[in-house]
Protein backbone atom coordinates (compact mmCIF):
# COMPACT_ATOMS: atom_id res chain seq x y z
CA UNK A 1 0.00 0.00 0.00
CA UNK A 2 0.64 3.34 -0.30
CA UNK A 3 2.87 5.48 2.77
CA UNK A 4 3.14 8.99 2.58
CA UNK A 5 5.83 8.50 4.94
CA UNK A 6 8.53 6.97 3.12
CA UNK A 7 11.70 5.89 5.36
CA UNK A 8 15.18 6.92 4.31
CA UNK A 9 17.19 4.12 3.06
CA UNK A 10 19.89 3.15 5.53
CA UNK A 11 23.40 3.03 3.39
CA UNK A 12 25.34 0.19 2.79
CA UNK A 13 28.50 2.13 3.94
CA UNK A 14 27.06 3.44 7.22
CA UNK A 15 30.23 1.47 9.12
CA UNK A 16 32.36 3.47 7.33
CA UNK A 17 31.29 6.99 9.03
CA UNK A 18 33.84 8.14 11.64
CA UNK A 19 36.05 5.45 11.00
CA UNK A 20 40.30 6.70 11.28
CA UNK A 21 42.23 6.91 7.66
CA UNK A 22 43.81 3.36 8.48
CA UNK A 23 41.32 1.55 9.78
CA UNK A 24 41.72 -1.10 7.42
CA UNK A 25 45.73 -1.62 8.45
CA UNK A 26 44.65 -1.48 12.06
CA UNK A 27 42.07 -4.43 11.54
CA UNK A 28 44.53 -6.54 9.54
CA UNK A 29 47.47 -6.13 12.58
CA UNK A 30 44.54 -7.21 15.21
CA UNK A 31 44.09 -10.18 13.23
CA UNK A 32 45.76 -13.67 14.15
CA UNK A 33 48.14 -14.57 11.37
CA UNK A 34 46.15 -17.12 10.40
CA UNK A 35 43.00 -15.21 9.19
CA UNK A 36 45.73 -11.65 7.53
CA UNK A 37 45.70 -13.37 3.67
CA UNK A 38 42.01 -13.89 3.81
CA UNK A 39 41.73 -10.58 4.88
CA UNK A 40 43.89 -8.85 2.94
CA UNK A 41 42.05 -10.33 -0.16
CA UNK A 42 39.27 -8.80 1.19
CA UNK A 43 40.64 -5.41 1.48
CA UNK A 44 42.70 -5.54 -1.53
CA UNK A 45 39.99 -6.61 -4.00
CA UNK A 46 36.63 -6.01 -2.49
CA UNK A 47 35.68 -9.08 -3.46
CA UNK A 48 32.80 -10.97 -2.23
CA UNK A 49 33.05 -13.09 1.23
CA UNK A 50 30.93 -15.83 -0.96
CA UNK A 51 33.64 -14.81 -3.65
CA UNK A 52 36.36 -15.33 -0.98
CA UNK A 53 34.68 -19.01 -0.10
CA UNK A 54 35.21 -20.26 -3.44
CA UNK A 55 38.81 -18.59 -3.74
CA UNK A 56 40.91 -15.83 -4.67
CA UNK A 57 43.97 -17.07 -6.81
CA UNK A 58 46.81 -14.37 -5.94
CA UNK A 59 49.92 -13.49 -8.07
CA UNK A 60 53.04 -11.53 -6.73
CA UNK A 61 53.13 -8.69 -9.63
CA UNK A 62 56.54 -6.76 -8.38
CA UNK A 63 55.04 -4.39 -5.68
CA UNK A 64 51.62 -5.18 -6.98
CA UNK A 65 48.84 -8.15 -6.51
CA UNK A 66 47.10 -9.34 -9.20
CA UNK A 67 43.62 -10.95 -8.05
CA UNK A 68 41.50 -13.91 -10.36
CA UNK A 69 37.81 -13.53 -8.72
CA UNK A 70 35.03 -15.80 -9.27
CA UNK A 71 31.84 -14.13 -9.64
CA UNK A 72 29.52 -15.06 -6.45
CA UNK A 73 26.58 -13.51 -7.54
CA UNK A 74 26.23 -14.67 -11.27
CA UNK A 75 22.79 -15.33 -12.98
CA UNK A 76 22.21 -15.74 -17.04
CA UNK A 77 18.67 -15.95 -15.91
CA UNK A 78 18.95 -12.22 -15.04
CA UNK A 79 22.14 -11.50 -16.88
CA UNK A 80 23.44 -10.38 -13.58
CA UNK A 81 27.21 -10.51 -11.96
CA UNK A 82 30.65 -11.42 -13.98
CA UNK A 83 31.72 -14.47 -13.92
CA UNK A 84 34.89 -14.08 -13.56
CA UNK A 85 37.37 -10.87 -12.92
CA UNK A 86 40.65 -9.61 -12.71
CA UNK A 87 41.94 -7.10 -10.86
CA UNK A 88 45.78 -5.64 -10.19
CA UNK A 89 46.05 -3.50 -7.36
CA UNK A 90 49.14 -2.01 -5.23
CA UNK A 91 48.40 -2.50 -1.53
CA UNK A 92 51.15 -0.09 -0.46
CA UNK A 93 48.39 2.84 -0.55
CA UNK A 94 45.88 1.18 1.36
CA UNK A 95 48.35 -0.76 3.96
CA UNK A 96 51.59 0.73 4.42
CA UNK A 97 54.86 -0.51 3.63
CA UNK A 98 55.25 -2.54 6.59
CA UNK A 99 52.40 -4.67 5.88
CA UNK A 100 52.47 -4.98 2.32
CA UNK A 101 55.59 -6.11 2.41
CA UNK A 102 55.00 -8.56 4.97
CA UNK A 103 51.98 -10.04 2.23
CA UNK A 104 54.33 -10.09 -0.25
CA UNK A 105 57.05 -11.88 1.51
CA UNK A 106 53.76 -13.81 2.35
CA UNK A 107 52.99 -14.46 -1.19
CA UNK A 108 56.90 -15.23 -2.47
CA UNK A 109 56.76 -18.03 -0.01
CA UNK A 110 54.42 -19.71 -1.97
CA UNK A 111 56.00 -19.19 -5.14
CA UNK A 112 54.70 -15.76 -6.22
CA UNK A 113 50.94 -16.93 -6.77
CA UNK A 114 48.72 -19.07 -4.42
CA UNK A 115 44.42 -19.76 -3.45
CA UNK A 116 43.50 -18.00 -0.40
CA UNK A 117 40.48 -19.34 0.48
CA UNK A 118 37.91 -19.42 3.24
CA UNK A 119 37.09 -22.56 4.08
CA UNK A 120 35.59 -21.84 7.67
CA UNK A 121 32.09 -23.25 8.52
CA UNK A 122 29.62 -20.96 9.65
CA UNK A 123 31.40 -17.81 8.48
CA UNK A 124 33.61 -18.42 11.44
CA UNK A 125 36.44 -16.21 9.87
CA UNK A 126 33.89 -13.21 8.90
CA UNK A 127 33.19 -13.60 12.91
CA UNK A 128 36.39 -13.28 13.66
CA UNK A 129 37.13 -10.27 11.76
CA UNK A 130 34.10 -8.11 13.32
CA UNK A 131 35.48 -9.29 16.68
CA UNK A 132 38.39 -8.11 15.87
CA UNK A 133 37.39 -4.86 14.96
CA UNK A 134 35.64 -4.54 17.91
CA UNK A 135 38.48 -5.35 20.16
CA UNK A 136 40.47 -2.82 18.28
CA UNK A 137 37.39 -0.16 18.73
CA UNK A 138 36.23 -0.40 14.64
CA UNK A 139 32.40 -0.89 15.50
CA UNK A 140 29.84 -1.94 13.15
CA UNK A 141 32.85 -3.31 10.53
CA UNK A 142 32.52 -6.42 8.70
CA UNK A 143 33.56 -8.21 5.61
CA UNK A 144 31.21 -6.14 3.40
CA UNK A 145 32.67 -3.15 5.06
CA UNK A 146 35.90 -3.32 2.84
CA UNK A 147 33.96 -3.95 0.10
CA UNK A 148 32.42 -0.64 0.78
CA UNK A 149 35.63 1.20 1.44
CA UNK A 150 37.17 -0.43 -2.06
CA UNK A 151 34.10 1.29 -3.37
CA UNK A 152 34.71 3.95 -2.00
CA UNK A 153 38.59 4.41 -2.83
CA UNK A 154 37.30 3.73 -6.33
CA UNK A 155 35.36 6.42 -6.76
CA UNK A 156 37.45 9.10 -6.43
CA UNK A 157 40.05 7.36 -8.57
CA UNK A 158 38.35 5.97 -11.66
CA UNK A 159 35.20 5.81 -13.86
CA UNK A 160 31.79 4.89 -12.64
CA UNK A 161 31.35 1.98 -15.15
CA UNK A 162 35.34 0.86 -13.92
CA UNK A 163 34.19 0.76 -10.40
CA UNK A 164 31.03 -1.69 -11.10
CA UNK A 165 33.64 -4.39 -13.27
CA UNK A 166 36.32 -3.98 -10.46
CA UNK A 167 32.98 -4.95 -7.82
CA UNK A 168 31.75 -7.70 -10.24
CA UNK A 169 28.48 -5.95 -11.24
CA UNK A 170 27.63 -5.86 -14.94
CA UNK A 171 25.84 -2.46 -14.61
CA UNK A 172 26.82 0.70 -14.04
CA UNK A 173 23.45 0.90 -11.72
Amino acid sequence: PFSANKTKKKSKRGSLKGLPSDWRAQLFLSLKPSDQLKAAVLILSGCRPAELKKGVFVRRDGDAFNFKIEGAKVSELTGAGQPERTLRIKAEPILGKAITDHLLEMISAHGDEMTIQDADPNRAFEKRLSRAGQKTGLYNVSPYSLRHQFSADLKGEVEPDQVSLALGHVSVK
